[in-house]
């Protein structure tokens, strides 16, 4: 869940559309020692639901073939 600051720049969510500004995007991504995981979202992350592109974060930090 994606949680608004209450001063609009503060937020990773930012909503400023009447001056063309705000959040275009969004990626999480979480590295463990058993992998990586990465949630992608297109527009604004409180309103459009993450893409798991988990696959494409392991192959970037998998050693060179």
């Amino acid at each position: 869940m994606t949680m608004h600051a209450s001063e609009p720049l503060e937020s990773a969510c930012v909503h400023a559309d009447a001056v063309g500004y705000g959040t275009r995007s969004s990626l999480q991504l979480i590295l463990r020692p058993s992998g990586a995981e990465a949630l992608w979202t297109d527009g604004h992350p409180g309103e459009n639901p993450p893409r798991d592109i988990s696959g494409l974060a392991q192959e970037l930090f998998s050693p060179v073939r």
